[in-house]
């Protein structure tokens, strides 16, 4: 019985894939944690508007620097670039 409720035969809900943590939310992420995504880009040897690509198309070094710094993991960051 996959996909419905097997007392009533209504379909299961099912759950919605997680979503990208919004762009507002990283940079706040990472200012309360004590920097700047310009600041994370030049300590990163790259120019300081570097990182803000990562907010327009997948970049997985970028990604990478971001997720070391808030002590989280890429996926859980960008979940829809990671399936």
């Amino acid at each position: 019985m996959t996909g419905t409720d097997n007392v009533d035969n209504v379909p299961v809900a099912a759950t919605p894939p997680p979503c990208n943590w919004h762009r507002a939310d990283i940079l706040c992420a990472i200012r309360k944690a004590g920097s700047s995504l310009s600041a994370l880009s030049r300590e990163a040897g790259l120019s300081s508007s570097s990182l803000s690509n990562v907010f327009y198309r997948p970049w997985p070094r970028a990604e990478r620097i971001i997720a070391e710094f808030l002590k989280k993991d890429p996926a859980e960051i960008w979940p829809d670039r990671y399936r």
